[in-house]
């Protein structure tokens, strides 16, 4: 699954329709995965507590305006890194092909899940010493005009 959750986009129907929405998350956290995560959070395959991985906070840009009939983009505002590893990540022979958004620091339920993205070119930590490094604008959030 790429892109919202179905709880984030549930939260954003309700906007839409004059309910009240939960309060808008205050922090995010990124989360790498060697598995496809599923829109309810499932399926996450974190390299957790393995090789020194720390889930980085992010920053958003405030969406611009788009063009008629294009998506709407909401895009990380600064480069982060998640630090570089004391050890393999995970297995270390499986690449980091997705990058899950929490609002926990370490939680990770539906219930903290604002959705998911694919990586354009998955990288394997595979040895202590490597750092992932995502660039500004590098992880986005669209909305599509149907």
């Amino acid at each position: 699954m790429q892109g919202l959750g179905r709880r984030m986009r549930v939260e954003c129907l309700k906007y839409v329709g004059n309910a009240t929405p939960a309060a808008s998350p205050t922090v995010w956290y990124a989360a790498m995965s060697t598995a496809t995560i599923a829109d309810d959070a499932s399926g996450l395959a974190e390299p957790t507590a393995t090789g020194g991985y720390t889930p980085p906070n992010l920053t958003w840009t405030s969406p611009p305006t788009p063009t008629a009939g294009q998506p709407a983009v909401l895009a990380n505002s600064a480069t982060f890194n998640w630090g570089a590893s004391s050890a393999a990540w995970s297995t270390g022979a499986s690449t980091l092909p997705v990058v899950g958004v929490f609002n926990h620091a370490t939680t990770r339920t539906e219930a903290v899940f604002i959705g998911a993205m694919g990586v354009s070119v998955p990288r394997a930590v595979n040895a202590a010493g490597i750092t992932l490094e995502s660039l500004a604008g590098d992880l986005q959030f669209t909305l599509t005009p149907t």
